[in-house]
């Protein structure tokens, strides 16, 4: 996320009332990433499927328990997220 400013790249976390959430949505060039990060033995996440229904997002992923390995994606290149 550090990348933000210099990748020109929009950062927002979305939240609908009934309690679905994405931790961080990530925009740049019209493309939309949606990223659920998981740190604790609880691997529901009712936010993503929702997101990707109402937004039909470029990309999504889980991070974490259920997912990638957080250390595989913050050695990521984020540019290569948008490709």
């Amino acid at each position: 996320m550090s990348y933000a400013c210099a990748g020109d790249y929009k950062v927002y976390y979305w939240r609908t009332k009934p309690g679905c959430e994405v931790d961080y949505v990530l925009e740049k060039k019209g493309r939309t990433i949606g990223i659920e990060v998981k740190s604790n033995s609880d691997s529901s996440n009712i936010g993503l499927p929702e997101f990707k229904a109402q937004y039909n997002p470029y990309l999504t992923l889980v991070l974490g328990d259920g997912g990638m390995k957080a250390e595989d994606f913050l050695s990521m290149d984020p540019v290569n997220l948008f490709k």
